[in-house]
């Protein structure tokens, strides 16, 4: 904090954190909480994607490919689901 990223952080905290958050429970009303909660894993599959944008640290080849098997999983399980 003390390299001026306050201002990152309160931005995350202030706007980010409460706007996902209020989408999250909002989108349940209009999709079964199943579909949510496997929505929520595109944030631990984006995260090192996020990473990799904002500072340059290269995700390793497994962690891509976790992250592959993750994507892939969820729009089978979705489509699955919206073709019944």
């Amino acid at each position: 904090m003390t390299e001026g990223h306050v201002w990152a952080i309160a931005l995350a905290g202030g706007l980010v954190l409460p706007v996902s958050f209020f989408s999250l429970s909002l989108s349940s009303r209009y999709t079964h909480p199943s579909n949510v909660s496997l929505l929520m894993f595109l944030e631990t599959v984006l995260g090192p994607i996020w990473i990799w944008a904002g500072t340059g640290i290269q995700p390793t080849p497994s962690m891509l490919a976790g992250g592959v098997i993750v994507i892939v999983s969820l729009a089978f399980s979705l489509w699955h689901t919206g073709r019944r």
